[in-house]
């Protein structure tokens, strides 16, 4: 037999061998109780398992759950940190753990330990920007969650605010302030061109067809907001600056006017006529007296100063009507009226002058050239030292006649001969205790449709009326008996359609209003 069928036959028996032994075993052993037999493990000890208790402590502004745990010995836990609204995690300590996300995990636990999660307000960051045109500032600033915060926004010169938006906030003055903060967020300022318009214009004179400019305005035009402006009044030649006038007020009367542009303006610059001759009228002095009328028939209002006629060009400049000294104007000191009249009937303005030389009569050739006219008043001339006279119609033919007084004491009526003479008519009478003065006013004073006569001289008992009976007759009647009256004038004051007469005198004024009748009452106060 060889060795491969030994082997063979070797085989069976082990498998034999094994089987008997594994009947035998559940068999007992061959037949034994296994129940009698002692069980090893029945006094073998129990096993215990230790635990451990992690507590939590969250601060204001969030919560950590849950609030605590029970964990076996050597094991991990983890926990949810959840902050409040507005708020963040700000720390997360205890029980060797770390934080990742809103989630806190142990390290092994080996005793009872606590958690403990802070938190924070959470903070925003506000920032700006702006356009051309001006600034906001801060430029940016940091602010709690649910706070609001104010910035201020600046326009540069020239320019306004045109827009602010951002962080839901509101525009009051130059102050934008936003709504409660509760992202990062961004306020943008934009700022518009701002600027103004300045007008200028200069006058024409009035009445000068076509205009007359008086000079011409530098300086009008579009200026931005607090820009300095700077306007020029140039007169033209002949004239002179008066001022520059807005809205009916004068602002400035220097040609050079400076202000900063702050709104629309318009402004106008007034010029008047000057002229050299004007220069020359306006410098002289002393001027006692004065006179306008049309002295040249040309519609324009002429002046009589001093000793001639100044003629108006329509523009209100003036110059001197020629003429040779000798028919100039006497001037003497006293000289005291001068008394634009038609004389002759001829449609001009003659000229009677009266004073310390007695009465002169100058009679316009139609130019304002004025020529004396000797022997106006026949041989008996009016006295030296006349007052101040009257012209009218007093006898009713239509020329124009004259009442006289004196400082000597005479008051007389020269009626017009109808060719520019003038005879004596009728004596009024002496004045007693007169003054230096005496003045006529003609009126009706009685209702009547004639002039009757006013006379103020000075004095005591200065006052004298006279009624006319319609064909230059006069009747004295009783006048107020008031002293050192020296000007009298004429109006109805009260507007009940008669005369009332006014008298000044060195103290004062005296009013006296007529009844309708020629009688006269004395104002009274209140």
């Amino acid at each position: 037999m060889n060795h491969h069928s030994r082997h063979l036959l070797r085989f069976p028996c082990q498998l034999f061998s094994l089987m008997l032994l594994l009947f035998l075993a559940g068999c007992g052993g061959g037949g034994g109780n296994s129940s009698d037999r002692p069980n090893p493990n029945d006094d073998a000890p129990a096993t215990n398992s230790t635990t451990w208790t992690v507590t939590t402590t969250a601060g204001p502004g969030g919560s950590i759950s849950p609030a605590s745990t029970t964990v076996d010995e050597g094991t991990t836990t983890s926990f949810t940190v959840t902050p409040d609204t507005g708020y963040t995690i700000a720390s997360v300590t205890g029980c060797d753990g770390n934080l990742s996300g809103d989630t806190y995990t142990t390290g092994p636990i080996t005793a009872d330990c606590a958690v403990t999660a802070g938190f924070a307000l959470k903070r925003y960051t506000v920032t700006t920007t702006t356009g051309t045109g001006g600034t906001i500032s801060p430029t940016s600033t940091i602010v709690d969650h649910g706070d609001s915060t104010s910035l201020t926004v600046t326009p540069d010169t020239g320019y306004a605010v045109a827009s602010v938006t951002g962080c839901n906030g509101s525009l009051s003055g130059n102050t934008y302030t936003t709504g409660p903060v509760t992202a990062d967020c961004t306020v943008t300022a934009g700022f518009t061109n701002v600027s103004y318009t300045i007008s200028a214009n200069a006058t024409a004179l009035p009445g000068s067809a076509p205009p007359v400019v008086g000079g011409q305005v530098q300086g009008a035009g579009g200026y931005a907001d607090g820009a300095a402006v700077t306007l020029v009044a140039v007169p033209a030649p002949g004239f002179a600056f008066l001022g520059w006038e807005e809205n009916g007020a004068t602002v400035a009367v220097t040609p050079s006017y400076h202000f900063t542009a702050s709104s629309d303006r318009s402004l106008t610059a007034h010029f008047a006529a000057r002229h050299p001759f004007v220069d020359r009228m306006l410098e002289r002095a002393p001027t006692l007296t004065v006179a306008v009328a049309d002295f040249n028939g040309d519609g324009h209002a002429d002046d009589l100063l001093a000793d001639r006629i100044w003629l108006n060009n329509g523009r209100a400049g003036f110059r001197a009507r020629s003429q040779d000294a000798s028919q100039r104007f006497s001037y003497p000191s006293s000289w005291r009226a001068t008394l634009p009249l038609d004389a002759d009937g001829d449609g001009d303005d003659d000229v009677l002058t009266s004073g310390a030389n007695g009465v002169v009569l100058f009679r316009n050739d139609g130019t304002g050239l004025m020529l004396p006219v000797p022997g106006a008043f026949g041989t008996t001339p009016p006295l030296a030292d006349s007052g101040i006279p009257a012209a009218g119609d007093l006898d009713g033919d239509g020329d124009v006649d004259l009442a006289m007084a004196t400082g000597s004491g005479t008051a007389d009526v020269w009626f017009n001969d109808g060719q520019g003479g003038f005879n004596p008519g009728q004596d009024l009478g002496e004045l007693s205790d007169s003054g230096d003065m005496a003045e006529f006013a003609l009126a009706d004073l009685d209702g009547d449709g004639d002039l009757d006569l006013v006379l103020a001289h000075g004095g005591t008992l200065s006052v004298h009326i006279w009624f006319n009976n319609g064909r230059g007759g006069f009747t004295s009647t009783q006048a107020p008996a008031l002293d050192e009256m020296t000007r009298v004038a004429t109006g109805d004051l009260d507007g009940d359609g008669h005369i009332d007469l006014v008298f000044g005198h060195a103290n004062g004024t005296e009013i006296w209003f007529n009844d309708g009748q020629g009688g006269f009452s004395a104002a009274t106060s209140g």
